[in-house]
Parts: C-alpha cells; sequence; structure tokens
C-alpha cells in the first residue's frame, strides 16, 4: 500500500510514525533515497493501513502532498514540487506531485516487491479505467477483496480508506 507521508522528509516520517505508534516498511525521501525500516517486511507486520495491515506491506513518499502546506518545504530550504490536479473519488483535486527521482525509486521498490513477494504488477481497474479512489472491490468494509481474491497487486491507501487520498500524486499508469 502506498502512502504519502504529510511530511517534508524520511527522517521527520519516521519521527511522527513512531510518536503515532506507526509503522512503515520503507520511505522515499525527497531525493529518492529508499529507506527500509524492517529486515524482512514479509514477516513483521506494519501498522499503518488499519484492517489491511495483515495483508500489506505499506512504503511511504515523503511529500506533504497538500499545496497549502508547500511553506513547509520554502521554510526548510527544500524546492517546492509542481501542484497538479488529479482525480480522486471521480472529482478534481490539487496536489503538490512527486519528484522525478521519488516517482522513478517508488516504481523500482514497487518492481522489486512484486517480483520477489510474487505480487500481480497490476493496479486496481474497472473495465480498464484505474480506480481513483476508495472502491470495496479493492477492500470491503468486512475486510474481503475481490481484488484480492483475483490475485491483488499494488494499491494506495486511497484504495482501501474512504477518507484517505494518499498516494494520488503517484503515477499510477506506469504500473505495468
Amino acid at each position: 500500500v502506498i502512502h504519502h507521508d504529510a511530511c517534508t522528509s524520511a527522517f521527520q516520517c519516521f519521527k511522527v510514525l513512531a510518536a503515532r505508534k506507526l509503522s512503515t516498511a520503507f520511505t522515499i525521501d525527497n531525493d529518492g533515497t529508499i529507506y527500509q525500516f524492517f529486515s524482512d517486511p514479509s514477516k513483521w507486520r506494519q501498522w499503518a493501513t488499519g484492517k489491511a495491515n495483515d495483508i500489506s506491506i505499506p512504503f511511504d513518499v515523503s511529500s506533504v502532498a497538500d499545496p497549502a502546506m508547500a511553506g513547509l518545504y520554502r521554510s526548510r530550504g527544500i524546492a517546492v514540487p509542481p501542484t497538479i490536479t488529479k482525480t480522486w473519488n471521480k472529482k478534481p483535486m490539487k496536489m503538490l506531485a512527486l519528484t522525478a527521482v521519488q516517482q522513478a525509486s517508488a516504481l523500482e521498490l514497487i518492481r522489486v516487491l512484486t517480483k520477489h513477494m510474487q505480487i500481480p504488477l497490476r493496479v486496481p481497474r474497472k473495465n480498464g479505467i484505474f480506480i481513483d479512489g476508495y472502491s470495496e472491490y479493492v477492500f470491503a468494509p468486512d475486510g474481503s477483496s475481490k481484488f484480492i481474491e483475483e490475485g491483488g497487486g499494488v494499491v494506495g491507501h486511497l484504495h482501501v480508506d474512504r477518507n484517505k487520498w494518499d498516494a494520488m500524486a503517484f503515477d499510477w499508469e506506469v504500473v505495468k
């Protein structure tokens, strides 16, 4: 499950998650560096995705995501990513883009995890169109999942929780 962490760095993400008693398997920093927090994420339960914790390996991409929070980057001397508009739950939404190196690192991490964990390299689609928000097809309130029954794949937090929109800034169309 891909998340954006609402933080300006992987270090800040680690501190926030620890304070909230949450965890993630990996974090991708602004420069594309991937930090691994568990020696074997497949054997340790991470606490980041609610009911999906038992069946997922979560990772975070450092991004404040919300354009209203862009000043956090400026105050730390970090270049502000451009604002983009994507569709979330069928509505346009403005967000900060991931950097090119974050996007590339996230895709590489996805490829490595799916290959070594034998997870299908696919994202949720209906009639060939990317599902842009929460869907009971991906994860129903009772914990069932048609998507997982069909083999599973790569999802964002937005797919498993109707109130989350991370990681919409990720370019889902490149996962093939």
